[in-house]
Protein backbone atom coordinates (compact mmCIF):
# COMPACT_ATOMS: atom_id res chain seq x y z
CA UNK A 1 0.00 0.00 0.00
CA UNK A 2 1.18 3.73 -1.21
CA UNK A 3 0.57 5.63 2.30
CA UNK A 4 0.18 9.57 1.36
CA UNK A 5 3.31 11.60 2.89
CA UNK A 6 3.54 15.04 1.23
CA UNK A 7 4.74 18.30 2.48
CA UNK A 8 1.41 20.55 2.21
CA UNK A 9 2.20 23.47 -0.38
CA UNK A 10 2.82 27.03 0.48
CA UNK A 11 0.21 29.47 -0.42
CA UNK A 12 -0.82 29.15 -3.99
CA UNK A 13 -1.47 32.40 -6.36
CA UNK A 14 -4.58 32.51 -8.29
CA UNK A 15 -3.98 34.91 -11.37
CA UNK A 16 -6.16 35.79 -13.88
CA UNK A 17 -5.67 34.01 -17.09
CA UNK A 18 -5.02 36.44 -19.99
CA UNK A 19 -7.85 34.68 -21.61
CA UNK A 20 -10.08 35.29 -18.73
CA UNK A 21 -13.64 34.38 -19.81
CA UNK A 22 -16.38 36.51 -17.40
CA UNK A 23 -20.00 35.33 -18.48
CA UNK A 24 -22.70 37.50 -17.04
CA UNK A 25 -25.59 35.56 -17.76
CA UNK A 26 -26.52 32.29 -19.77
CA UNK A 27 -28.06 32.04 -23.04
CA UNK A 28 -30.75 30.02 -22.39
CA UNK A 29 -31.81 28.86 -18.85
CA UNK A 30 -34.88 26.78 -17.51
CA UNK A 31 -36.28 25.77 -13.95
CA UNK A 32 -37.79 22.83 -12.35
CA UNK A 33 -41.20 23.17 -11.15
CA UNK A 34 -40.61 20.26 -8.83
CA UNK A 35 -37.87 22.30 -7.06
CA UNK A 36 -35.61 19.32 -6.40
CA UNK A 37 -32.09 19.63 -6.89
CA UNK A 38 -30.18 19.23 -10.04
CA UNK A 39 -27.69 16.34 -9.45
CA UNK A 40 -25.62 15.11 -12.23
CA UNK A 41 -25.79 15.50 -16.25
CA UNK A 42 -25.31 13.86 -18.96
CA UNK A 43 -24.79 14.39 -22.57
CA UNK A 44 -26.46 12.03 -25.42
CA UNK A 45 -26.39 12.50 -28.70
CA UNK A 46 -28.90 14.85 -29.29
CA UNK A 47 -30.18 15.88 -25.66
CA UNK A 48 -28.74 16.22 -22.34
CA UNK A 49 -29.92 14.38 -19.46
CA UNK A 50 -30.32 15.75 -16.03
CA UNK A 51 -30.52 13.57 -12.80
CA UNK A 52 -33.10 15.25 -10.04
CA UNK A 53 -33.14 14.73 -5.86
CA UNK A 54 -35.53 13.00 -3.93
CA UNK A 55 -38.36 12.53 -3.65
CA UNK A 56 -39.07 12.86 -7.52
CA UNK A 57 -35.62 10.82 -8.41
CA UNK A 58 -36.69 11.53 -11.73
CA UNK A 59 -34.57 12.43 -15.22
CA UNK A 60 -35.31 14.45 -17.80
CA UNK A 61 -34.05 14.65 -20.98
CA UNK A 62 -33.78 18.09 -23.13
CA UNK A 63 -33.12 19.42 -26.39
CA UNK A 64 -29.13 20.54 -26.67
CA UNK A 65 -29.75 23.61 -28.83
CA UNK A 66 -33.31 24.98 -27.15
CA UNK A 67 -33.29 23.11 -23.97
CA UNK A 68 -36.85 22.23 -24.88
CA UNK A 69 -38.09 19.16 -22.82
CA UNK A 70 -37.92 16.25 -24.66
CA UNK A 71 -39.06 13.27 -21.63
CA UNK A 72 -39.17 12.75 -17.87
CA UNK A 73 -39.55 9.81 -16.05
CA UNK A 74 -39.00 8.84 -12.38
CA UNK A 75 -35.98 6.46 -13.29
CA UNK A 76 -34.92 5.02 -9.40
CA UNK A 77 -37.36 4.67 -6.10
CA UNK A 78 -34.53 6.19 -4.09
CA UNK A 79 -31.94 8.78 -4.75
CA UNK A 80 -29.72 8.52 -7.66
CA UNK A 81 -26.12 8.62 -7.65
CA UNK A 82 -24.16 8.67 -10.63
CA UNK A 83 -25.35 9.33 -14.22
CA UNK A 84 -23.42 8.66 -17.30
CA UNK A 85 -23.56 7.89 -20.76
CA UNK A 86 -21.79 5.49 -23.02
CA UNK A 87 -21.16 5.23 -26.90
CA UNK A 88 -19.81 1.81 -26.46
CA UNK A 89 -22.02 -0.28 -24.67
CA UNK A 90 -22.36 -3.61 -25.72
CA UNK A 91 -24.74 -4.25 -28.03
CA UNK A 92 -25.96 -0.56 -28.68
CA UNK A 93 -24.42 -0.32 -32.14
CA UNK A 94 -22.39 2.71 -30.96
CA UNK A 95 -25.74 4.80 -29.73
CA UNK A 96 -25.05 7.09 -27.22
CA UNK A 97 -27.01 4.98 -23.87
CA UNK A 98 -27.91 6.22 -20.67
CA UNK A 99 -26.99 4.78 -17.58
CA UNK A 100 -27.88 5.73 -14.18
CA UNK A 101 -27.58 4.17 -10.63
CA UNK A 102 -29.45 4.70 -7.24
CA UNK A 103 -29.69 4.23 -4.01
CA UNK A 104 -32.14 1.53 -4.44
CA UNK A 105 -29.58 -1.20 -5.31
CA UNK A 106 -30.52 -0.67 -9.50
CA UNK A 107 -28.17 0.20 -12.36
CA UNK A 108 -30.24 1.44 -15.68
CA UNK A 109 -29.89 1.35 -18.97
CA UNK A 110 -32.27 3.58 -20.77
CA UNK A 111 -32.30 3.75 -24.94
CA UNK A 112 -33.77 6.03 -26.86
CA UNK A 113 -36.64 8.74 -25.86
CA UNK A 114 -39.33 6.42 -25.98
CA UNK A 115 -37.96 3.56 -23.98
CA UNK A 116 -36.76 6.13 -21.54
CA UNK A 117 -40.13 6.97 -20.98
CA UNK A 118 -41.48 3.05 -20.84
CA UNK A 119 -38.70 1.39 -19.24
CA UNK A 120 -35.46 0.95 -18.97
CA UNK A 121 -33.74 -1.67 -21.73
CA UNK A 122 -31.49 -2.81 -18.87
CA UNK A 123 -31.14 -3.62 -15.38
CA UNK A 124 -28.58 -4.83 -13.22
CA UNK A 125 -30.28 -5.42 -9.36
CA UNK A 126 -27.83 -5.48 -6.03
CA UNK A 127 -29.29 -5.48 -2.72
CA UNK A 128 -27.38 -2.89 -1.40
CA UNK A 129 -27.09 0.93 -2.21
CA UNK A 130 -25.29 1.62 -5.32
CA UNK A 131 -23.04 4.09 -5.32
CA UNK A 132 -21.44 4.78 -8.00
CA UNK A 133 -20.58 2.98 -11.31
CA UNK A 134 -18.56 3.25 -14.95
CA UNK A 135 -18.87 1.15 -18.45
CA UNK A 136 -15.28 -0.38 -19.32
CA UNK A 137 -13.84 1.65 -22.43
CA UNK A 138 -14.69 -1.58 -25.08
CA UNK A 139 -18.42 -1.07 -23.60
CA UNK A 140 -18.15 -4.82 -21.62
CA UNK A 141 -17.49 -4.68 -18.22
CA UNK A 142 -20.28 -2.94 -16.04
CA UNK A 143 -18.55 -2.20 -12.34
CA UNK A 144 -20.40 -0.86 -9.00
CA UNK A 145 -19.50 0.23 -5.94
CA UNK A 146 -21.67 -0.22 -2.92
CA UNK A 147 -22.03 1.42 0.25
CA UNK A 148 -21.30 -0.38 3.90
CA UNK A 149 -23.64 -3.04 4.87
CA UNK A 150 -22.75 -4.88 7.85
CA UNK A 151 -18.88 -5.14 7.62
CA UNK A 152 -18.68 -5.25 3.73
CA UNK A 153 -18.57 -2.86 0.89
CA UNK A 154 -18.58 -4.53 -2.69
CA UNK A 155 -17.38 -3.73 -5.96
CA UNK A 156 -19.48 -5.74 -8.22
CA UNK A 157 -18.47 -6.50 -12.02
CA UNK A 158 -21.12 -7.33 -14.71
CA UNK A 159 -20.93 -8.52 -18.33
CA UNK A 160 -23.54 -6.09 -19.79
CA UNK A 161 -24.78 -8.99 -22.09
CA UNK A 162 -25.96 -11.02 -19.27
CA UNK A 163 -27.58 -8.79 -16.63
CA UNK A 164 -28.67 -11.64 -14.75
CA UNK A 165 -26.05 -11.84 -12.15
CA UNK A 166 -22.67 -10.12 -11.45
CA UNK A 167 -19.95 -11.98 -13.28
CA UNK A 168 -17.70 -11.61 -9.70
CA UNK A 169 -17.26 -9.45 -6.70
CA UNK A 170 -14.35 -7.87 -4.69
CA UNK A 171 -15.09 -7.52 -1.11
CA UNK A 172 -12.00 -7.35 0.48
CA UNK A 173 -10.50 -3.83 -1.81
CA UNK A 174 -12.66 -0.87 0.64
CA UNK A 175 -13.73 -0.76 4.45
CA UNK A 176 -16.33 1.54 4.09
CA UNK A 177 -18.86 3.19 1.63
CA UNK A 178 -17.30 2.88 -2.03
CA UNK A 179 -17.74 6.48 -3.37
CA UNK A 180 -16.53 6.48 -6.90
CA UNK A 181 -15.70 4.11 -9.86
CA UNK A 182 -13.86 5.06 -12.37
CA UNK A 183 -12.22 2.85 -15.05
CA UNK A 184 -9.14 3.72 -17.57
CA UNK A 185 -10.10 5.91 -20.42
CA UNK A 186 -7.98 3.14 -22.50
CA UNK A 187 -7.27 -0.01 -20.59
CA UNK A 188 -10.76 -1.42 -20.25
CA UNK A 189 -9.22 -4.41 -17.78
CA UNK A 190 -8.36 -1.44 -14.70
CA UNK A 191 -10.96 -0.52 -12.78
CA UNK A 192 -10.02 2.44 -9.52
CA UNK A 193 -11.96 2.70 -6.60
CA UNK A 194 -12.14 5.67 -4.37
CA UNK A 195 -14.16 5.11 -0.63
CA UNK A 196 -14.47 6.59 2.71
CA UNK A 197 -11.92 4.85 3.76
CA UNK A 198 -9.30 6.60 2.76
CA UNK A 199 -8.05 4.66 -0.20
CA UNK A 200 -7.48 4.67 -3.97
CA UNK A 201 -7.27 1.28 -5.49
CA UNK A 202 -6.88 0.15 -9.51
CA UNK A 203 -8.57 -3.63 -10.04
CA UNK A 204 -7.87 -6.16 -12.54
CA UNK A 205 -11.35 -6.89 -13.58
CA UNK A 206 -10.46 -9.79 -15.47
CA UNK A 207 -9.27 -11.43 -12.20
CA UNK A 208 -11.95 -13.61 -10.72
CA UNK A 209 -10.36 -14.45 -7.54
CA UNK A 210 -10.15 -11.03 -5.31
CA UNK A 211 -7.42 -11.82 -3.43
CA UNK A 212 -5.29 -11.64 -6.81
CA UNK A 213 -7.00 -8.73 -8.80
CA UNK A 214 -5.82 -5.78 -6.78
CA UNK A 215 -3.32 -3.90 -8.72
CA UNK A 216 -2.20 -1.11 -6.47
CA UNK A 217 -3.77 0.99 -3.85
CA UNK A 218 -2.80 4.62 -2.46
CA UNK A 219 -3.83 5.83 1.25
CA UNK A 220 -4.82 9.41 1.46
CA UNK A 221 -5.94 9.18 5.10
CA UNK A 222 -8.90 11.13 4.96
CA UNK A 223 -12.76 10.53 2.79
CA UNK A 224 -12.53 10.53 -0.74
CA UNK A 225 -15.59 11.43 -2.11
CA UNK A 226 -14.35 11.64 -6.00
CA UNK A 227 -11.74 10.79 -8.42
CA UNK A 228 -11.08 10.79 -11.80
CA UNK A 229 -8.42 10.37 -14.52
CA UNK A 230 -6.38 13.12 -16.58
CA UNK A 231 -3.80 12.95 -19.01
CA UNK A 232 -0.08 13.59 -18.29
CA UNK A 233 1.07 17.36 -17.90
CA UNK A 234 4.77 17.37 -17.09
CA UNK A 235 3.85 20.53 -14.58
CA UNK A 236 1.40 18.67 -12.35
CA UNK A 237 3.83 16.02 -11.43
CA UNK A 238 7.31 14.49 -11.09
CA UNK A 239 6.57 11.80 -13.43
CA UNK A 240 7.29 12.34 -17.21
CA UNK A 241 6.24 8.87 -17.63
CA UNK A 242 3.12 8.21 -20.61
CA UNK A 243 0.70 7.38 -18.76
CA UNK A 244 -2.35 8.55 -16.90
CA UNK A 245 -2.59 10.49 -13.98
CA UNK A 246 -5.75 10.56 -10.95
CA UNK A 247 -7.10 13.20 -9.13
CA UNK A 248 -8.94 12.81 -5.91
CA UNK A 249 -11.46 15.20 -4.32
CA UNK A 250 -11.66 14.91 -0.15
CA UNK A 251 -14.75 15.49 1.70
CA UNK A 252 -12.53 18.20 3.69
CA UNK A 253 -12.69 20.27 0.13
CA UNK A 254 -8.96 19.09 -0.59
CA UNK A 255 -7.71 17.70 -4.11
CA UNK A 256 -4.54 15.73 -4.62
CA UNK A 257 -2.90 14.18 -7.76
CA UNK A 258 -1.53 10.76 -7.99
CA UNK A 259 0.46 8.36 -10.60
CA UNK A 260 -1.19 5.92 -12.13
CA UNK A 261 1.07 3.06 -9.71
CA UNK A 262 -0.98 5.41 -6.92
CA UNK A 263 2.07 7.22 -5.93
CA UNK A 264 1.01 10.69 -4.41
CA UNK A 265 2.18 13.64 -6.74
CA UNK A 266 0.78 16.34 -5.72
CA UNK A 267 -1.47 17.37 -2.46
CA UNK A 268 -2.96 21.20 -2.91
CA UNK A 269 -4.85 21.30 0.23
CA UNK A 270 -7.65 23.69 0.76
CA UNK A 271 -8.67 24.15 -2.94
CA UNK A 272 -11.24 26.79 -1.44
CA UNK A 273 -8.11 29.08 -0.53
CA UNK A 274 -7.04 30.62 -3.44
CA UNK A 275 -8.91 33.62 -4.45
CA UNK A 276 -8.74 37.20 -5.94
CA UNK A 277 -10.00 39.61 -3.59
CA UNK A 278 -12.86 41.42 -5.22
CA UNK A 279 -12.87 39.08 -8.36
CA UNK A 280 -13.42 35.59 -7.00
CA UNK A 281 -13.26 33.78 -3.67
CA UNK A 282 -14.11 29.79 -4.02
CA UNK A 283 -16.37 28.28 -1.24
CA UNK A 284 -16.85 24.55 -2.56
CA UNK A 285 -15.46 21.96 -5.21
CA UNK A 286 -17.63 20.65 -7.64
CA UNK A 287 -15.95 18.81 -10.48
CA UNK A 288 -12.36 18.34 -12.31
CA UNK A 289 -11.66 18.18 -15.81
CA UNK A 290 -8.73 18.11 -18.47
CA UNK A 291 -8.02 21.31 -19.91
CA UNK A 292 -6.91 20.56 -23.55
CA UNK A 293 -4.29 24.01 -23.90
CA UNK A 294 -5.51 26.38 -26.96
CA UNK A 295 -9.34 24.91 -26.94
CA UNK A 296 -12.46 27.21 -26.78
CA UNK A 297 -12.04 26.75 -22.39
CA UNK A 298 -8.94 27.80 -21.62
CA UNK A 299 -5.97 28.93 -23.73
CA UNK A 300 -3.18 28.73 -21.81
CA UNK A 301 -1.60 25.11 -21.34
CA UNK A 302 -2.95 21.74 -21.21
CA UNK A 303 -3.42 20.76 -17.34
CA UNK A 304 -5.96 20.08 -14.48
CA UNK A 305 -9.66 22.10 -14.31
CA UNK A 306 -10.93 22.48 -11.29
CA UNK A 307 -14.81 23.65 -11.05
CA UNK A 308 -15.49 25.97 -8.34
CA UNK A 309 -18.56 26.97 -7.07
CA UNK A 310 -19.58 30.46 -4.45
CA UNK A 311 -22.39 29.96 -1.94
CA UNK A 312 -24.07 32.68 -4.34
CA UNK A 313 -24.78 30.51 -7.09
CA UNK A 314 -21.43 31.75 -9.31
CA UNK A 315 -19.26 29.37 -11.07
CA UNK A 316 -15.19 29.27 -11.88
CA UNK A 317 -12.67 27.17 -13.67
CA UNK A 318 -9.65 27.60 -12.21
CA UNK A 319 -6.71 25.99 -14.52
CA UNK A 320 -3.85 24.10 -12.14
CA UNK A 321 -0.80 25.05 -13.77
CA UNK A 322 2.17 23.94 -11.05
CA UNK A 323 1.72 23.70 -7.24
CA UNK A 324 2.05 27.22 -6.95
CA UNK A 325 0.89 29.21 -9.88
CA UNK A 326 -3.37 28.64 -11.03
CA UNK A 327 -5.08 30.56 -13.37
CA UNK A 328 -8.80 32.10 -13.24
CA UNK A 329 -9.74 31.05 -17.10
CA UNK A 330 -13.63 31.02 -17.07
CA UNK A 331 -16.36 32.77 -14.32
CA UNK A 332 -19.99 32.09 -15.15
CA UNK A 333 -22.42 34.62 -13.00
CA UNK A 334 -25.63 35.85 -12.44
CA UNK A 335 -28.13 33.00 -12.87
CA UNK A 336 -28.20 30.62 -10.11
CA UNK A 337 -29.11 31.26 -6.83
CA UNK A 338 -27.81 28.40 -4.58
CA UNK A 339 -25.31 26.05 -4.28
CA UNK A 340 -24.57 24.49 -8.36
CA UNK A 341 -24.46 21.00 -8.00
CA UNK A 342 -22.74 19.58 -11.39
CA UNK A 343 -21.53 20.99 -14.34
CA UNK A 344 -21.00 19.50 -17.89
CA UNK A 345 -18.56 20.62 -20.35
CA UNK A 346 -20.07 19.62 -24.14
CA UNK A 347 -16.94 20.73 -25.98
CA UNK A 348 -18.56 19.28 -29.39
CA UNK A 349 -21.08 22.22 -28.85
CA UNK A 350 -18.69 24.94 -26.86
CA UNK A 351 -21.38 24.62 -24.34
CA UNK A 352 -20.89 24.27 -20.00
CA UNK A 353 -24.20 22.87 -18.59
CA UNK A 354 -25.03 24.22 -14.77
CA UNK A 355 -27.80 22.72 -12.95
CA UNK A 356 -28.14 23.42 -8.90
CA UNK A 357 -29.75 23.43 -5.65
CA UNK A 358 -32.00 26.23 -7.16
CA UNK A 359 -33.54 23.86 -9.25
CA UNK A 360 -32.35 25.74 -12.11
CA UNK A 361 -30.16 24.42 -15.52
CA UNK A 362 -28.31 26.93 -17.21
CA UNK A 363 -26.32 26.74 -20.60
CA UNK A 364 -23.59 28.78 -21.07
CA UNK A 365 -21.96 29.36 -25.00
CA UNK A 366 -17.83 29.35 -24.73
CA UNK A 367 -17.78 29.96 -28.85
CA UNK A 368 -19.41 32.81 -28.31
CA UNK A 369 -16.83 34.04 -25.59
CA UNK A 370 -14.17 33.33 -27.55
CA UNK A 371 -15.39 34.93 -30.43
CA UNK A 372 -16.63 38.19 -29.13
CA UNK A 373 -12.64 38.74 -28.36
CA UNK A 374 -13.17 41.21 -25.21
CA UNK A 375 -13.74 37.89 -22.67
CA UNK A 376 -16.57 39.56 -21.36
CA UNK A 377 -20.49 38.06 -22.44
CA UNK A 378 -24.11 38.69 -21.79
CA UNK A 379 -26.36 36.43 -23.09
CA UNK A 380 -28.31 37.33 -25.87
CA UNK A 381 -32.08 36.80 -25.64
CA UNK A 382 -31.98 35.66 -22.39
CA UNK A 383 -35.13 37.89 -21.21
CA UNK A 384 -36.76 36.75 -24.26
CA UNK A 385 -38.54 33.54 -22.42
CA UNK A 386 -42.22 34.00 -24.17
CA UNK A 387 -41.35 32.02 -27.11
CA UNK A 388 -39.91 29.50 -25.54
CA UNK A 389 -43.11 29.16 -22.79
CA UNK A 390 -45.37 28.79 -25.56
CA UNK A 391 -42.27 26.06 -27.34
CA UNK A 392 -42.19 24.30 -23.98
CA UNK A 393 -46.25 24.53 -24.01
CA UNK A 394 -46.54 22.37 -27.59
CA UNK A 395 -43.83 19.87 -26.72
CA UNK A 396 -45.65 18.91 -23.19
CA UNK A 397 -48.93 18.92 -25.17
CA UNK A 398 -47.49 17.07 -27.85
CA UNK A 399 -45.65 14.39 -25.83
CA UNK A 400 -48.96 13.88 -23.84
CA UNK A 401 -51.43 13.61 -26.77
CA UNK A 402 -49.08 11.09 -28.41
CA UNK A 403 -47.27 8.84 -25.57
CA UNK A 404 -50.21 9.20 -22.78
CA UNK A 405 -47.70 10.70 -20.25
CA UNK A 406 -47.12 14.22 -18.15
CA UNK A 407 -43.57 15.49 -18.97
CA UNK A 408 -43.92 18.47 -16.61
CA UNK A 409 -40.47 18.53 -14.73
CA UNK A 410 -39.35 21.39 -16.36
CA UNK A 411 -41.05 25.35 -16.60
CA UNK A 412 -39.41 27.71 -17.95
CA UNK A 413 -38.61 30.56 -15.61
Amino acid sequence: MNVATFEQPSTISLTPSRSLHAVKAPQRSISSSSKDYILHLSALGTTYAAAFSSPSNSISLLEKTSLQLVASFKAHTDAITCLRSSCSLAGSAGKSILLSSGKDGLVKAWDDRTQAINGPILQFNEKRAILGFDVSSDGVCLATGTELKGDEAHILFWDVRNADAPTHVNTSAHSDDITAVSFHPNTPDIVLTASTDGLLCTTDVRELDEDESGIQVGNWGCSVNSVGWTDVSEGLGSSTKASKHIWAHSDMQTVSLWSDELDLLNDFGDVRKPNIPGQWGSDYFIDATWLTGGSELVSSSSGLGLWMGSDSGDVALLGVQDMHTWNLECVLAGSHSDVVRCVLWDSENSVVLTGGEDSRLCSWSVSSISASGNGQRSAEGVDDMDVDVIRLKETKRWREETLGRRCDTFLTS
